[in-house]
């Protein structure tokens, strides 16, 4: 992450990367800017919406790991209910989720291309709009939390009877 931010300073001085909630990396210490580096701090959830929506892109720079593996990444739903665009690594399920629903870009695990791809969405605000609005929508369809509850609870009720 911090690698893949340098490149961005480095065409794009004004960026910003915003921490929100808590971060437990010294990421400063590796920023050629550590300036840019805004932490939020300790954020109630309830506000974590309100700080996500003054960024322009989201990002989930996952490592290949087992645990990055086999989980879902619930910051990604986050991401989807403020209408941002989301980059991403091609770790666990989101390197098909998000192409599959137009959520954002996947990038292999590698600094360069996820600073190109940042600097892409930061460069074609249409995009990037169009990409957030499909997010959006995806939040509120395909990931609505009361559709996939319901869903659960059919498939429990299926397998009870």
């Amino acid at each position: 992450m911090a690698d893949a931010f340098n490149r961005v300073l480095a065409v794009a001085p004004q960026a910003q990367l915003i921490l929100v909630g808590y971060f437990n990396r010294p990421i400063e210490a590796w920023m050629s800017h550590p300036e840019a580096v805004v932490r939020s701090g300790p954020v109630k959830y309830a506000e974590i919406h309100t700080y996500l929506s003054a960024c322009d892109v989201c990002w989930v720079p996952l490592c290949d790991s087992g645990a990055n593996r086999g989980r879902w990444p619930f910051k990604l739903n986050d991401y989807m209910t403020v209408a941002r665009p989301v980059i991403s690594t091609a770790v666990s399920d989101l390197a098909e989720v998000i192409p599959q629903y137009g959520l954002g870009v996947v990038t292999p695990i590698d600094a360069t291309r996820f600073a190109e791809e940042t600097l892409a969405l930061l460069a074609d605000n249409a995009r990037a709009r169009s990409i957030g609005q499909a997010a959006r929508h995806a939040a509120e369809t395909v990931f609505n939390w009361e559709k996939l509850a319901n869903e659960m609870e059919d498939f429990y009720q299926s397998r009870l009877r």
